[in-house]
């Protein structure tokens, strides 16, 4: 099953495919799609899940962007069958010039990881970013960009993410989104897959 994220400018979207490849569409014009290989997960695994970075959606970067990808790159998390969270930055206007891939964890043990989220941040400055990833049987975890504390880290030197917190959908079923509230931003609202099934979840 292939992921993907809404379309974004210049016109490109990207797709992810279930043999580890990252493409980036550019649409020229009507009907007219260019397909580009940025990326190929190491080692070779299907690609579960992929999202666009908060606060560089546009290209542009955002405040507080501080990652390799700078100015001028979309940032993307995915998730993978191996079970690793990995961060790349895909330049905008020239992508041969080469993806960047700002950081990978292990995020789950292998063939777990189902799905990556992102709520707020995504900068690698101030640390405020947030991510969320799922797992076989609705286990949710929080990782916030900062100061590592050796329990999730990652191999890259700009930026690492530590392991906040760990929830359980009551229900065991797969989560499909993520919410975190920003009146308690310990609190986060997973909602699966059956019957519209919701949970609150607070980690200090």
């Amino acid at each position: 099953m292939d992921a993907f994220t809404p379309p974004l400018p210049p016109g490109v979207l990207y797709v992810a495919t279930n043999r580890g490849v990252l493409h980036r569409v550019g649409v020229k014009k009507v009907g007219k799609w260019e397909w580009q290989v940025v990326h190929r997960t190491e080692p070779p695994g299907p690609i579960m899940s992929l999202t666009l970075m908060q606060g560089n959606g546009d290209g542009r970067g955002g405040e507080g962007d501080g990652g390799d990808g700078g100015e001028g790159a979309h940032r993307l998390v995915y998730g993978d069958a191996h079970g690793c969270a990995v961060i790349v930055a895909v330049p905008t206007i020239v992508p041969s010039a080469g993806v960047c891939v700002e950081v990978s964890w292990q995020a789950s043990e292998p063939r777990r990881l189902l799905d990556v989220f992102c709520c707020g941040g995504g900068g690698s400055g101030g640390g405020s970013g947030s991510l969320f990833t799922s797992e076989v049987g609705g286990e949710v975890k929080w990782w916030t960009q900062g100061s590592s504390d050796g329990s999730g880290g990652g191999s890259g030197d700009k930026m690492s993410w530590s392991l906040a917190g760990v929830a359980a959908m009551p229900f065991g079923r797969r989560v499909l989104a993520v919410v975190r509230t920003t009146q308690h931003p310990g609190c986060f609202n997973p909602s699966s897959k059956h019957a519209g099934n919701r949970a609150l979840d607070s980690i200090p």
